[in-house]
């Protein structure tokens, strides 16, 4: 995909194969918060750069 130049389409190919194990930073997060692995601060923190 990087290398095509196609990187506008990895969003994507991330949320429709949540099936097969893919999920974004974002998810991935969420459910640490959820579980209670972190908190809601340190995700933000986080996906922020």
């Amino acid at each position: 995909m990087i290398r095509e130049s196609k990187t506008h389409q990895i969003k994507n190919i991330i949320q429709t194969s949540g099936q097969i194990g893919m999920q974004s930073m974002e998810k991935a997060m969420e459910e640490l918060v959820k579980n209670g692995l972190i908190s809601p601060q340190l995700a933000r923190e986080r996906l922020q750069g």
